[in-house]
């Protein structure tokens, strides 16, 4: 209980002090925040040949939620990416949708949310932003376990083929 509130607390002085804000200087929240941007030796998908900067992922699900298409919010606080939805949900089976978004630099982006669970925080993502230069990926690591990574665009090109 303790970390969660740890986590909790450094959430809100993460946007407090870190304000992305509009033309109208409205404070912008990312979609999503991230923790430990290095390898964890314990979980699998942050050891993965040319993966960099592996970190736990948290979703801003009440922003997710909200947003109408041509919206446009930080991809995260750690990032200079920006993604304006393109089109809402769309439901692909019982618990599972995904969002369809583009990015500042011209590429897009598709986020997966599957709900394993009546409970808020079971939620397993999967997901890719196509920028300029890099590829991120969003992928499930377990139960309450989100992360994200990203690869030198040439690198995850080679790995698809």
């Amino acid at each position: 209980m303790l970390k969660s509130k740890q986590a909790f607390l450094f959430l809100l002085l993460l946007v407090a002090e870190s304000c992305i804000c509009s033309s109208d200087d409205v404070p912008k929240v990312p979609l999503f925040f991230t923790f430990q941007t290095k390898r964890d030796k314990n979980i699998k998908e942050c050891n993965q040949p040319k993966m960099r900067e592996c970190g736990r992922l948290i979703l801003n699900q009440n922003q997710l939620e909200t947003m109408v298409p041509g919206e446009i919010i930080p991809f995260s606080f750690d990032t200079d990416i920006s993604l304006q939805m393109t089109r809402r949900r769309t439901r692909l089976g019982e618990g599972i949708q995904d969002y369809q978004f583009r990015t500042n630099d011209g590429g897009d982006a598709l986020l997966i949310e599957v709900n394993r669970g009546w409970r808020r925080g079971d939620t397993a993502l999967y997901g890719v932003v196509n920028t300029a230069d890099k590829v991120y990926f969003i992928d499930n690591c377990g139960t309450a376990c989100n992360v994200r990574y990203w690869m030198k665009k040439e690198d995850a090109n080679e790995i698809r083929k």
